[in-house]
């Protein structure tokens, strides 16, 4: 090869790669101007009051819970396989150093965690479906779970390594069925346990105009005397729980979509907390053996991709502002 067929090469190498890279800095251009102008109004309010007893709330609701479209549709023995990908982003409010960490990230893994994990579907009883999540690497938790495929609730949900639950403190947050699906409506990948990170209760509700909003009003306080274990030690503690804040979170249809090959509703999102400052000023007064849980939330914005017929997540890019991380979530 001479010469001048060398710098052809190279010169063509260098076009496609500009090309490429200016064609994924467009496309996260466009996105990340999504994520930041996220605030919209919706159709459909459902406001939600949570007082007293922090492990058992009384909860009155105007409005109720959303009422399911279609029925949730499995057969016994289906698998989904999720590849969910964790990138620290440092510079959000820089939107091309934004579009360089990520890429970075991408290329070197550093400020990046992915795991991969596996929704399997074990079986139905009447109306219940049963099935458990499995993780395929060390991050994140095996979990059963079983809906009610025809009002799309979340029935239960329970972790079945132990390893994974790290230290509790008891005594220990039961989530009523009502709690369980109110929780599943909040944009946050990160509450696993309550629900299971590929399938929430408002997916059922999706339709062509589907936009609805969930305010939260939570005043809760307890102050109990405890036992907290931690690698198979235990002490007495005393336990302070306290929540007092508004979380509202907003969904949207906005079209539909092909991805991968499957027929989804486009739906934007996103959740922003009021924190009313009670908590905090508790909080100052209390000494080291006091133990404290207020099952918090962060401001998050995203766009999920919801299969149209199976009601379930086929991607879905989440920004957590509080914690300054990108979601991403894609059924493979």
């Amino acid at each position: 090869m001479n010469k001048k067929h060398i710098i052809f090469v190279v010169a063509c190498v260098i076009v496609v790669i500009t090309v490429l890279v200016v064609f994924s800095y467009l496309e996260f251009s466009g996105f990340y101007n999504d994520l930041n102008s996220m605030e919209f109004d919706t159709d459909y309010v459902t406001n939600v009051s949570m007082n007293g007893n922090f492990l058992y709330p009384n909860i009155t609701m105007e409005g109720g819970l959303l009422e399911p479209t279609k029925p949730l549709t499995f057969n016994d023995g289906e698998t989904y396989n999720y590849k969910i990908t964790v990138t620290d982003i440092r510079s959000v409010d820089n939107k091309f150093m934004s579009f360089i960490e990520i890429i970075l990230s991408e290329l070197t893994g550093v400020h990046k965690k992915e795991w991969e994990k596996t929704v399997h579907i074990d079986g139905q009883d009447g109306e219940v479906i049963e099935g458990h999540t499995k993780p395929l690497n060390l991050y994140g938790c095996e979990i059963k779970f079983w809906l009610n495929k025809k009002e799309g609730l979340i029935m239960n949900t329970s972790i079945l390594n132990p390893e994974c639950i790290g230290t509790e403190v008891y005594p220990v947050k039961k989530f009523s069925l009502e709690e369980r699906n109110i929780y599943s409506n909040i944009l946050d990948l990160e509450r696993g346990a309550a629900v299971p990170v590929w399938y929430f209760q408002w997916m059922s509700a999706l339709n062509d105009n589907f936009s609805w909003s969930q305010v939260i009003r939570r005043n809760l306080t307890l102050n109990t005397i405890g036992v907290m274990i931690s690698k198979n030690t235990s002490k007495n503690v005393t336990v302070m729980h306290c929540s007092n804040d508004e979380i509202t979170t907003r969904y949207k249809v906005d079209g539909i979509e092909n991805v991968n090959g499957r027929k989804c509703f486009k739906v934007y999102a996103f959740t922003s907390i009021k924190d009313y400052g009670k908590c905090n000023d508790i909080m100052r007064n209390i000494n080291k053996e006091i133990v404290t849980t207020n099952w918090a939330v962060g401001n998050s914005s995203g766009v999920f991709w919801i299969d149209y017929d199976k009601r379930i997540i086929v991607k879905a890019v989440v920004f957590e502002k509080k914690i300054m991380k990108i979601y991403k979530v894609i059924l493979e």
